[in-house]
């Protein structure tokens, strides 16, 4: 039997701001990856862009406080699903939202 769990934390910055459909909201979250090369101890970096998708009331404070450039971490599961049939596609559903700047008047620990 397997106990594992599904549980992704982000941390990153929205590079665009949210779409509303219906009862759900989506953003997209860039992370960035810095490490040093160790051939030539230059700093290097890779973004990563991932889907966000949060539902219901979370949905409505993303619309509300999430802006363009809002620095945000994101705690929810992997989901996969498939637009056509041979390339799946892995999205975050969001469970929590912390924003850590980026609004006037943040909502943190939503």
């Amino acid at each position: 039997m397997n106990n594992g769990f599904n549980l992704v934390i982000l941390h990153g910055t929205v590079p665009k701001p949210p779409l509303r459909f219906d009862t759900r909201a989506v953003f997209y979250l860039d992370t960035t990856r810095l490490w040093r090369d160790r051939v030539t101890q230059l700093t290097r970096s890779e973004t990563t862009t991932h889907t966000i998708i949060a539902y219901k009331e979370l949905a409505e404070v993303v619309m509300a406080q999430v802006k363009e450039g809002s620095e945000v971490l994101v705690e929810g599961q992997h989901q996969f699903y498939s637009p056509t049939s041979n390339n799946p596609v892995c999205q975050i559903k969001a469970s929590k939202l912390h924003i850590i700047n980026g609004t006037d008047d943040p909502q943190d620990g939503i």
